[in-house]
This record gives structure tokens, sequence and C-alpha cells, in this order.
């Protein structure tokens, strides 16, 4: 074993991570979005009608879930730190289990 400590993250944070790690960029690319139209409206290219405005109301939906899953993963835990005396104690007790432990068999197998 490596002296020093390793890094062991929680299960669900790197799930969480992987999905949320798009979250600035679809945070970045409705707020793109609304600005366009905004900017659109407002050099009267276009009018705002009740199908832009629908789109308007979408774009903001997907700006403010983007923001809430970036605020969600900007407060998960942080990886738990585990020194290399702890892995290598739990190694052993790990092999002698499986090595000497109790074998069970499960239920309808006798």
């Amino acid at each position: 074993m490596r002296a020093g400590r390793r890094t062991v993250t929680d299960p669900g944070s790197r799930m969480n991570g992987a999905k949320g790690g798009n979250s600035p960029l679809l945070r970045g690319m409705a707020a793109d979005k609304l600005r366009h139209l905004y900017a659109t409206v407002e050099n009267g290219v276009t009018e705002l009608d009740d199908i832009l405005k629908d789109r308007v109301a979408t774009l903001k939906t997907d700006r403010d879930r983007a923001k809430e899953a970036l605020d969600r993963i900007k407060v998960l835990p942080k990886a738990h730190m585990f020194d290399a005396q702890a892995i290598d104690r739990f190694g052993t007790l790990m092999r002698e289990n499986i090595t000497s432990g109790p074998i069970s068999v499960p239920q309808g197998l006798h």
C-alpha cells in the first residue's frame, strides 16, 4: 500500500457530477437564447406573439433548472479521506472474512 492519503468519492457524487457537469453549459445556452430573443424583439425583427412568449417561458424554466442543478452540485459532500493504515486494516479484514469467515447458503439451495 502507498503511504499517504487516498480519496474515495461518494458513489452518488460521481453520477451527480456527471449530470451536473453540463449545468453551467446548459444555463449559458438558455441565457444566450433568451438574450437573442430579447434582442430580436427590441430591434423590431419580430413581435412578441404567444408562441414567442411560450418559448421565452420555456427558456427561463430551462435556465432556472440548470441554475438549481448547479446549486445542488455545489453543496454535495466532499470526498472522504482515508489514510493508508485504515485501507490496509480494511483489506486485511476483508481477506480474513473471505478466506476463513462463515459460509452461508441462501435459503432454497439446501
